[in-house]
């Protein structure tokens, strides 16, 4: 019992200390000058969106929240038990995934299997030309989101409101997947930012392309993680968000999908995330 209440008494220390700490950064951050970016003049633009590198990004502010899924939800597989986690650093993540015409742009070529529309994923991208990427971008600053990073934007970070998707309950309504690519010749990748925003104005986390991420899949750690950064080592890195050729149930945000790093797959493609100092 005393273990017990040493347990509890540490993790509630570690959420306040994350909190403190980002009421301390926060109007630190909120005067950040970024000499690579610009501000967003649309009708998605909040305070700390910003442009870098011709790529559209939300800003996402530090904040605590539960990963992975309930027990009781539908579809719900065994690597995705619930834990506390704290992300104790503001960072700014892609409005869009990385299209075609951006990462031509920046690195000329064009490696995607869909290859003629500019405004589409970017895709068949192994995980080492995604991390070089995404270390391209924000003058080295750049690099993939670590998969808390990913699901935290995706829930909507500290506006999260419990959906099932990244910004609607009903799939339809924010992504791209098997049950609505209909016909043949568009049974593929679709262009970026056609369906709703989640709550923070970030597109197409649910459907699409399956996104890259930083970790080495492994199991969920048991209690409270700070920033976590996924296995130590592994064999597959993690993907997320589901994807044109996905059912339902891959597209949930808890869902967790991985591949091998050496590999490009037309279903996944990369979002970029830029850490504000």
């Amino acid at each position: 019992m005393k273990n017990y209440f040493l347990k509890a008494f540490f993790a509630t220390f570690l959420f306040i200390a994350a909190a403190l700490c980002q009421d301390e950064n926060e109007n630190e951050n909120e005067e950040e000058v970024d000499t690579t970016a610009k501000v967003i003049e649309n009708k998605n633009r909040r305070e700390g969106d910003t442009i870098i590198n011709g790529i559209e990004f939300v800003l996402v502010k530090a904040g605590t929240f539960m990963m992975g899924s309930p027990k009781d939800e539908s579809g719900r597989h065994f690597d995705e038990a619930q834990y506390q986690v704290a992300i104790t650093q503001n960072y700014r993540i892609s409005r869009y995934p990385i299209t075609q015409a951006q990462y031509r742009e920046i690195t000329g070529s064009r490696p995607s299997y869909f290859g003629e529309n500019d405004d589409n994923p970017v895709e068949f991208i192994t995980w080492e030309k995604a991390n070089e990427f995404a270390k391209t971008i924000a003058d080295g600053r750049g690099r993939l989101p670590t998969e808390a990073e990913w699901e935290f934007a995706a829930r909507g970070a500290n506006a999260s409101r419990g959906l099932i998707y990244s910004g609607s309950d009903e799939l339809d309504e924010v992504g791209w997947y098997a049950d609505n690519i209909l016909s043949d010749t568009t049974h593929r990748t679709q262009a970026v930012g056609q369906k709703q925003a989640n709550v923070l104005g970030i597109h197409d986390m649910s459907g699409n392309v399956w996104e890259w991420c930083s970790d080495w899949y492994g199991l969920y750690p048991k209690g409270v993680s700070i920033n976590p950064a996924g296995a130590d080592s592994g064999i597959e890195r993690v993907v997320r968000g589901g994807a044109w050729d996905s059912n339902k149930l891959s597209c949930r945000l808890a869902n967790r999908g991985s591949c091998y790093p050496s590999s490009g797959y037309n279903n996944v493609g990369i979002r970029v995330v830029v850490p504000v100092n």
